[in-house]
């Protein structure tokens, strides 16, 4: 999200146009002046010896003072070369124009001090908006470090998930071999299309929950050759295929769910796979058996591809997201809503 998306960074960074911003900034200054039409006609060349004092002066300090004393952080050094700006603009007009010929002495110590002000205040005007625009500017560049920064971190957690994916596939493919399964060859035919969509569809920012939906199925059929136990409940309700929805993001609890669940007693372990949108909500809930709950507690690769979903979920879907993760002890249970809008 842009930080100010009213002023456009061309006018505000690019110097071919900042101009305009400082044709605006003197005009403000001079309004009172501009719209005196009788004294502009009269002293037309007055008004420019003042102007081009007063913002040479401004300018000096702006991009002279300013960077090599405020941003070094020497606030009161600066501060004072700054009074001494407004009193150099002060007494060079005095020395130009001689006001106080026709000014009652009695007059001219709050005449001074009126000037003093107000010189002061578009001094300080002019660092204020300079300030401000420094702030945005290195607020800006901190934004676009952050982007960067998580860019990096999503392309090395996405990265994690391909070697993990392999691993567990490779595995499922070790026992049809040992099986010498006629399903090996189909399944060697499904992991290349799994394969072809992670590196595809896995590298986009986004992709559909229609696309996302039809890769677990596949990758649901692909565990399920291997385990004989094993029935999946897949319910789906997905009112718009066309939402949108960061690539592998549920591959995780699916993955984890396939590894971990078993029964103690051998009957049939029944995993539980719910993914619903509607509007711009985006619903996924995966349940699954523990059967021997100690053994799956102290598994040293337990909660890995949980942890690179949740850093993933706090970088792309920052406060619209909730994570509940269950553990009774018989079963576990994810339950992921992510709010789209």
């Amino acid at each position: 999200m842009r930080i100010m998306p009213l002023l456009d960074e061309k006018l505000l960074f690019n110097r071919k146009w900042s101009w305009i911003l400082h044709v605006f900034f003197w005009m403000f200054v001079y309004l009172d002046v501009l719209l005196d039409f009788e004294y502009m006609a009269e002293d037309w060349d007055s008004f420019l010896k003042s102007l081009g004092v007063q913002a040479g002066i401004v300018y000096f300090n702006l991009y002279v003072l300013f960077p090599k004393l405020f941003l070094k952080k020497k606030y009161i050094i600066y501060g004072l070369a700054t009074m001494v700006c407004v009193f150099c603009i002060m007494i060079i007009d005095f020395w130009m124009f001689d006001p106080f010929y026709d000014i009652p002495k009695a007059e001219i110590l709050p005449y001074y001090i009126e000037h003093f002000i107000y010189n002061a205040f578009i001094m300080g005007s002019a660092i204020g908006l300079k300030l401000f625009k420094t702030l945005l500017k290195n607020r800006i560049k901190l934004d676009e470090l952050r982007k960067l920064k998580h860019s990096a971190e999503l392309n090395y957690l996405k990265n994690q998930i391909n070697p993990h994916f392999l691993f567990n596939a490779m595995n499922s493919m070790y026992v049809l071999s040992q099986k010498n399964s006629a399903q090996l060859s189909d399944s060697i035919l499904d992991l290349s299309d799994l394969m072809r969509y992670q590196l595809h569809e896995g590298q986009k920012p986004f992709v559909t929950i229609g696309e996302e939906v039809k890769f677990l199925k596949s990758y649901v059929k692909f565990e399920d050759m291997r385990r004989t136990d094993l029935t999946v409940n897949f319910h789906e309700n997905i009112e718009d295929e066309g939402l949108n929805i960061a690539p592998l993001l549920l591959l995780a609890f699916i993955e984890n769910a396939m590894k971990h669940s078993k029964t103690l007693d051998d009957r049939p372990v029944i995993i539980d796979i719910t993914i619903s949108a509607y509007k711009a909500e985006l619903f996924c809930k995966v349940t699954n058996p523990i059967g021997d709950y100690e053994a799956a507690k102290n598994d040293p690769n337990k909660g890995i591809g949980l942890k690179n979903v949740n850093r993933r979920l706090d970088i792309l879907y920052p406060d619209k997201h909730q994570l509940e993760i269950e553990d009774s002890g018989d079963y576990f249970s994810v339950s992921l809503t992510i709010d789209n809008t």
